[in-house]
């Protein structure tokens, strides 16, 4: 069993405003299991239910699904992250990197699948 303690990079103003749930922006891959990825898709569902206009969120909910092999459903919320994520002002630049450098990947896949 392989667990992961992924430990993101926020700014300090906003990221952690609480709407309406008790669960945390980070919540989604605070503690992944490779062996029980659907648990950690649920967390991930909840935790964009909470923070549906953080590009952060879609983007960990991303990389579950490159995780399962859903590569398809990996991109699309590759997509919805990159469209948040030239909405907000405020970003930390590793989490842009990281969303702009999975859409390129997103890109040479369709590419390569014919598919563009």
């Amino acid at each position: 069993m392989i667990y992961f303690l992924l430990i993101g990079c926020s700014y300090k103003e906003g990221r952690f405003t609480q709407t309406n749930s008790t669960i945390s922006s980070q919540a989604c891959l605070e503690k992944i299991n490779t062996d029980s990825l659907n648990e950690s898709l649920e967390k991930c569902n909840e935790v964009i239910e909470s923070y549906p206009k953080y590009p952060e969120v879609w983007n960990d909910r991303s990389l579950i699904y490159t995780l399962m092999g859903e590569l398809d459903l990996a991109c699309k919320d590759n997509q919805k992250a990159l469209e948040l994520l030239n909405n907000k002002p405020i970003i930390d630049p590793l989490i842009s990197n990281e969303i702009k450098n999975r859409q390129n990947s997103c890109m040479q896949r369709r590419s390569i699948d014919g598919k563009d």
